[in-house]
Order: C-alpha cells, then structure tokens, then sequence
C-alpha cells in the first residue's frame, strides 16, 4: 500500500471517529440577544451555531445603602449610593454601608 492510500485509510479511520451533531440548540427568546451565523462556533462544532448560544443577558444589579441593618436607600449606580453617603449628615456615616445586590 502506497503512503496515499495509507493516509486515506487513516483520514477514513479518524473521521469514523468523530461525533457528528446534528442537533441545534434552540435559541434565545431574550429580546437582547443577538441572533446571526457564528461562522468560527459553527465550524469547529459541525452545526449550525447561531450568536445568541453563547450570549448571556447582563447582570441586573442594584446598589443598596444600608445603615447598619436597615436598607436607607436603593440606587442604580455605585456613584448614586456613593454621593447619598457623603450628602448624609455625620451623625449617619459611621453606619453607613453600600451593598451590591445581584437581581437574578
């Protein structure tokens, strides 16, 4: 048997060999998720992968100033929370704290 035969009984043997799927993964019903051919996913996969598999929504996260254990206030952003503490009259401060609290 010539060397070309030989890889070609070698590439037959490997490919034999590889889990082919064909299933495809539904997508993502998020109104943000991107929908598209992921070219480079779908080729290293065999199958169609569309942008939205890999996609994950952005963390929901509210900022919470807390004096000792009772919520004071709830904000948006850190920078909200942070000038709500330094506006907050002295008396206040040394119990005053900020929390990040994740909304999933």
């Amino acid at each position: 048997m010539d060397s070309k035969q030989e890889r070609l009984k070698n590439d037959t043997k490997v490919s034999s060999e590889l889990e082919v799927t064909t299933e495809e993964t539904p997508c993502k019903t998020h109104p943000d998720a991107p929908h598209g051919f992921n070219r480079n996913a779908s080729h290293n996969e065999n199958r169609y992968v569309c942008d939205c598999e890999y996609w994950e929504p952005p963390k929901q996260v509210v900022y919470v100033v807390m004096y000792y254990e009772d919520i004071w206030n709830i904000c948006s952003t850190k920078e909200k929370a942070e000038s709500i503490i330094k506006n907050i009259s002295g008396i206040y401060k040394p119990g005053l704290t900020i929390q990040e609290w994740d909304l999933e």
